[in-house]
């Protein structure tokens, strides 16, 4: 068995033949078999000092604004055999080209690199742009809604030989690779997804993903499952990287990729996004895991995705990246795994997925989560989610426990009071500007968050949030230092609330949990202990104090004789 892989990605050209090519500036084009990235030859050309440059011909022009081919971007392989002699990338040193009219006029550039940034030993790199973003510069009158011609042209300030600008396969698309099937070999999904993009015969090379040194590095989108195929996934310990290509737009460098599509269509998970990881089930089956569970509430060897800040852009920043599962039946489990950088919404809600299990994760960077699996052991760290919103929204279907929230703006956001009392079983909250933002209007809701601290809160409406805890209450018994069993103990409060009433073990102990508002003051005219068992008469003992709010209560009598 095998994976299948398709693309969403539509081929303009293959370069396999220089038909359909035409030249800016003066020398034909040539075919070229000595260097290309996929097939058998590239189109090449000499610039030497000078700009120049080839754009194909497409034949029927698109329309990135309207219509079937609405929002798409275009993705084309370029080759740069004399890096240092290139001009930088804000004169213009490598730039990707589409014209309205001809390969001269009614043309928009993106600089996209430039001696500055062309890495010396990076060879063909896929560079992907909008064509309805504003670019660098136009010549005339470039129109989005009409592009004819597709390519490139490079600015050399020195003089260079042979054939130095190699440009390969050029397609345009979502960029997303939509996987179904099943995996060859466990545990080595995105690298077999990676060898049919990346083929290791070179005939199909779409550039929305690569292999470096083992990394995986994603232009786009991975859609894994369908809803009308069977599918077996799984990633054990892969990393993953979602780029962000840039280009000089003139006064800064910016994001080539946009966050999200100009017109808002969608793509196959439904979300306008262009970066991230989509899963799709249905009426077949659909097993996905990422990591290996461990016991039954942790996990390991799981997959790193990673969306890093691009640091040449004229501000830090990264594409935005979304996670979606889909409201379909599927089998989907995360162990160990670790995603950063995903700043776009992470929705791992669905009827397919309520329950399944996310154990040992981190969420590092990450925009607001929504979830209804089991999570255990979690990590959910410095969100990107805004001050307004929360690093998780906390709803009804949500079951997170054992889990750390650290380092957010705001942990934990209730919209909605249906669910009310809610439950926090050991949640840690550590730097948090708040740990829970309460947006309902209309409701209150009451949150007993167990063992702990007393979590922070934020009431932005009218409504207000009542946070009850639970907190530790033990009695120890002894008698001339040793455990006294069976002793009677009876603690009260002076509000009138029971806390303990039982006899003490074999430890000399009887303990319990109070889950009141604290702190709470023992009532001392009512609570004590008394033993009567056995020859010795003990004198009874009265018990006072205070229940503190994250101490509880803990006490040891030492009984005397009567």
């Amino acid at each position: 068995m095998a994976l299948t892989v398709t693309t969403d990605l539509t081929n303009i050209t293959t370069a396999e033949s220089t038909t359909g090519w035409n030249e800016v500036g003066t020398q034909s084009a040539a075919l070229e078999p000595d260097f290309y990235v996929q097939g058998s030859n590239c189109i090449s050309r000499a610039v030497s000092n000078t700009t120049k440059g080839m754009l194909f011909e497409i034949g029927t022009a698109l329309d990135f604004t309207s219509g079937t081919d609405q929002d798409k971007l275009v993705y084309i392989w370029i080759k740069v055999n004399t890096p240092q002699l290139a001009d930088t990338r804000a004169n213009g040193g490598l730039r990707v080209r589409l014209a309205t009219t001809s390969v001269s006029s009614n043309y928009r550039e993106w600089f996209v690199a430039g001696s500055d940034s062309l890495p010396d030993t990076e060879g063909w790199i896929c560079y992907v742009i909008d064509p309805q973003s504003a670019g660098t510069q136009d010549s005339g009158t470039y129109d989005p809604a009409s592009v004819l011609w597709f390519g490139a042209t490079l600015k050399t300030t020195a003089s260079a030989k042979g054939q130095n600008l190699g440009i390969d396969r050029i397609s345009y698309g979502r960029g997303e690779l939509l996987v179904e099937g099943t995996v060859t070999t466990a545990g080595e999904g995105f690298k077999e997804v990676a060898e049919w993009d990346y083929d290791a015969s070179q005939t199909n090379r779409w550039g929305i993903i690569s292999i470096r040194s083992g990394v995986i590095f994603v232009k786009g989108k991975i859609v894994i499952g369908d809803a009308s195929t069977n599918t077996t996934f799984s990633s054990y310990g892969e990393q993953v990287v979602f780029e962000t290509p840039t280009y000089y737009d003139g006064t800064d460098v910016v994001k080539a990729i946009p966050d999200a599509s100009e017109g808002g269509t969608t793509g196959a998970d439904g979300k306008d996004s262009y970066l991230g990881l989509g899963f799709i089930g249905g009426a077949t089956t659909t097993n996905i895991d990422l990591g290996l569970i461990v016991g039954t509430d942790s996990g390991r060897s799981g997959p790193t995705f990673n969306v890093p800040l691009q640091q040449d852009l004229s501000t830090d920043g990264r594409t935005l990246a979304t996670v979606t599962v889909d409201n379909s039946t599927m089998s989907l489990d995360l162990y160990g795994a670790a995603f950063s950088g995903f700043e776009g919404p992470i929705d791992l809600t669905g009827t397919g997925v309520l329950g399944d299990d996310c154990f040992a994760c981190t969420f590092d960077g990450c925009g607001r989560i929504e979830s209804n699996m089991e999570w255990r052991n979690c990590n959910i760290l410095n969100s990107a989610a805004a001050a307004t919103d929360g690093a998780l929204l906390w709803d009804d279907a949500t079951d997170v426990e054992d889990s750390l929230f650290a380092g957010n703006s705001r942990a934990v956001v209730f919209e909605s009071s249906t669910g009310t009392p809610f439950t926090f079983s050991g949640l840690v909250f550590s730097g948090n500007t708040f740990d829970v933002r309460n947006e309902i209007t209309g409701a209150n809701i009451t949150i007993n968050y167990g063992t702990g601290a007393l979590p922070t809160k934020e009431d932005v409406s009218t409504s207000v949030t009542t946070l009850t805890g639970s907190v530790s209450v033990s009695v120890t018994v002894t008698h001339e230092g040793s455990p006294v069993e069976g002793a009677a103990v009876y603690l009260e409060t002076t509000g009138a609330t029971v806390v303990l009433n039982g006899l003490t073990n074999a430890s000399g102990v009887l303990a319990g949990a109070f889950s009141g508002t604290t702190p709470a003051t023992i009532d001392a005219d009512v609570s004590g202990v008394k033993f009567s068992s056995g020859p010795i008469p003990y004198e009874y003992f009265n018990l006072g104090g205070t229940i503190e709010a994250v101490t509880g209560y803990s006490t040891t009598v030492l009984l005397g004789e009567d």
